[in-house]
């Protein structure tokens, strides 16, 4: 997914981003543990999805929060184990400019707010296991994407580490 400034974060989902659908009623953000395995959240959620017959209309993405280990192409960035869990910016020693991983997420927003991509939307989930819990939590309570908008937001955290207080 473009992050602008010649930046790109991997993703997996349904439908594409950046031209919309006119059918998307919902959005399901699911972001990985500390595995970062992406993919792996991404198929555990399209299954109760289609399941349901809902994959028509329901947009699930699964962004990939890469470290160096991962061996991210030179336009990716990345970020240290701990450090997209908090919302760091991305490593110095990958490209430039360097972007929170909260931002990323932030992006993602931008995109699926739009409605001219997507008209009909009704909902935005965010939902996290583990590592990706701790993020959703924390991203729910530092973001204020959800206060530009009208379409109502649900984080849904499971079994972070941490919590707020």
């Amino acid at each position: 997914m473009d992050l602008g400034s010649g930046l790109y974060l991997p993703i997996h989902s349904t439908h594409l981003l950046e031209h919309g659908h006119a059918a998307i009623k919902r959005v399901i953000v699911v972001v990985h543990g500390s595995g970062r395995n992406g993919n792996d959240y991404f198929e555990r959620t399209i299954a109760p999805a289609a399941a349901m017959d809902l994959l028509e209309e329901t947009l699930i993405i699964a962004p990939t929060f890469q470290t160096s280990e991962d061996g991210p192409s030179k336009d990716e960035p990345f970020w240290t184990s701990g450090g997209w869990k908090r919302g760091h910016l991305s490593s110095s020693s990958g490209p430039s400019p360097r972007v929170s991983s909260y931002t990323a997420i932030d992006r993602i927003l931008e995109l699926v707010l739009d409605s001219e991509r997507f008209p009909i939307l009704e909902q935005v989930t965010i939902t996290g296991h583990s590592a990706g819990g701790q993020v959703t939590h924390r991203f729910a309570g530092t973001s204020r994407i959800e206060n530009e908008t009208a379409i109502p937001f649900r984080y849904v955290v499971a079994n972070p580490s941490t919590y707020l207080y």
